[in-house]
């Protein structure tokens, strides 16, 4: 995984500050593998379905306050829930790291 600690300590501070108890936050994409350089920041939060149009409302917060941490750097989020996740195909082919 090529995230420092202070990177993924921040993506975890920021990931509780605004999506709250009971998610689940992971890494996928170039960033998961260590042979590869450059790229963005790809992670899913996955939060229960019952707070899944709240957790996107947050979605631009969440990227703002972790790069006021990390630098201007780009992030993507992909905010899901477990029952989308079985019926995306392209969710379900990705090897997520947790964080």
């Amino acid at each position: 995984m090529r995230l420092s600690q202070k990177e993924v300590a921040a993506i975890t501070k920021w990931a509780d500050v605004h999506f709250g108890k009971g998610h689940q936050i992971q890494l996928f994409g170039s960033r998961t593998d260590d042979q590869k350089r450059g790229g963005d920041i790809d992670l899913i939060v996955t939060v229960s379905k019952s707070q899944i149009k709240q957790a996107r409302q947050k979605k631009f917060y969440f990227i703002y306050d972790l790069q006021g941490d990390i630098g201007d750097q780009r992030i993507d989020v992909v905010i899901t829930c477990k029952e989308d996740i079985e019926k995306d195909e392209f969710l379900q082919s990705l090897e997520p790291i947790e964080l």
